[in-house]
């Protein structure tokens, strides 16, 4: 997965301009109206426990999960895209959104069939529903939620204790087996019955985890899973990049790092950052900025599945963050060595610097 080629899967053009904009928009039904006597937070925060997933697109299926939806899309880093086959069910999510201030800029409901999702492949990041009816749950397959999901996405759908749908752990898993082999598991809870699919990382998909590809410094990528013909998978910010930069790419997530000239104004709000963002529909995940005289263009950056490797501002040593968050888990520092750090690599589980005594430029 080569940081030269951000096409980084191959999907219709048309149908990602339209995710993209779908993730700018968004919408529900009245919270109210949709689950009487239900904390509909407890709910939303239930689903998000149970899929893994915290941040990204998220598609919610049928207006009776609009107070689930509306929850969504309050949250930092959600952007809800709520479906529904009838016209006066995605009007009454849509007015209840607008009135909270989310219609347009973190919800937006769309009237649609569930056998066929509006989504380019390897897109969404969560799909969710807490109110599935069995016709509901007839038209939806497995197969198309999982060509909606991105690698490492996820669904969970199902009915709440105690609602109008009366879907079991029984209904659900015989829906999991009659439509093939995936990475599936049906459940019963407190809350309710819940089918869960994980979808499995991208087959033949290659890490860019050094500047120059990997530790031996050759450009040269092992990727198999892109293929012509090369079509862009999403557009998002930064359109235009400080420079130099340097990009590194693991576990579906990329990472670039914009050092400190601009050579228009559009770039100047970029100089001296690092933001990491989901490869497949550009979500950005975190950002941290470097100081002024960090030298970016260097083998100071190493990204893999579990850990994004770092020099330190002060070229001391090497930070380690989690690469879904940013947050920092450790530093590495070596009191033998003298000097600053200058170059860092990774090989079979050990970490090797290069350090010397003269402080660069």
């Amino acid at each position: 997965m080569s940081p030269y080629r951000l096409p980084i899967f191959p999907v219709k053009a048309f149908v990602i301009c339209c995710v993209a904009c779908l993730a700018a928009l968004v919408t529900a039904f009245p919270a109210s109206a949709a689950e009487p006597g239900n904390d509909t937070r407890a709910a939303a925060d239930h689903l998000i426990r149970l899929s893994g997933i915290t941040r990204g697109i998220c598609c919610v299926l049928g207006g009776e999960n609009s107070g689930i939806a509306l929850e969504l899309a309050g949250m930092e880093g959600f952007y809800v895209n709520l479906i529904d086959p009838r016209h006066a069910a995605v009007a009454g999510v849509r007015k209840e959104a607008d009135g909270k201030g989310l219609y347009g800029r973190s919800l937006v409901a769309l009237q649609g069939s569930f056998k066929r999702l509006p989504y380019a492949d390897n897109t969404v990041d969560l799909v969710v529903s807490a109110h599935l009816a069995g016709s509901e749950l007839e038209e939806l397959s497995p197969e198309e939620l999982l060509r909606v999901l991105r690698p490492r996405g996820a669904a969970v759908v199902g009915s709440l204790r105690g609602g109008r749908d009366g879907l079991t752990k029984a209904h659900l898993g015989a829906w999991l087996r009659e439509s093939g082999e995936c990475q599936c598991r049906s459940m019963e809870d407190e809350l309710g019955a819940w089918a869960v699919l994980d979808c499995p990382p991208l087959a033949g998909a290659d890490n860019w985890s050094h500047w120059e590809h990997g530790p031996d410094n050759n450009p040269v990528s092992h990727d198999t899973a892109i293929r012509a013909p090369y079509m862009t998978q999403f557009l998002g910010l930064p359109y235009y990049i400080a420079m130099p930069a340097i990009t590194t790419v693991a576990g579906g997530r990329i990472f670039t790092a914009m050092g400190h000239i601009a050579h228009h104004k559009r770039e100047e709000p970029w100089l001296n950052t690092l933001i990491a963002r989901n490869g497949y529909n550009g979500t950005e995940l975190w950002r941290r900025m470097l100081p002024d005289g960090y030298l970016v263009h260097r083998s100071a950056f190493i990204a893999t599945d579990s850990t994004f490797y770092m020099i330190t501002p002060e070229g001391d040593g090497c930070l380690m963050l989690e690469p879904g968050t940013g947050a920092e888990k450790g530093r590495v520092r070596l009191a033998q060595v003298e000097g600053e750090w200058k170059w860092i690599a990774l090989e079979d589980g050990v970490l090797f610097i290069l350090a010397g005594k003269q402080k660069d430029p």
